[in-house]
């Protein structure tokens, strides 16, 4: 199994969100790599490769529209659309 097959980048400005995501991946046991921005995504990308990558639409440093970079990585872009109410 290569070293990226159990990997998933969280990017996510919201700490809680972040968080949330990482654990409930961890807990299903995939090894995550947390990031607030997507300066730190392409950090940790060029340090370790991942599976698949969870990308908030809109960051301090960039939005969805802007993923260019997430191919080079050689990851397709696909958009899903999560929101969230309180009853």
């Amino acid at each position: 199994m290569s070293e990226a097959a159990n990997s998933i980048l969280v990017v996510d400005d919201s700490l809680t969100v972040r968080m949330d995501l990482a654990e409930a991946f961890q807990a299903s046991g995939f090894e995550t790599m947390p990031c607030g921005t997507l300066a730190e995504a392409r950090a940790a990308l060029a340090e370790k490769p991942a599976a698949l990558i969870v990308l908030d639409v809109l960051l301090p440093d960039g939005t969805l529209l802007n993923t260019a970079w997430v191919s080079k990585f050689g990851f397709p872009v696909a958009t899903v659309r999560v929101t969230f109410s309180k009853k």
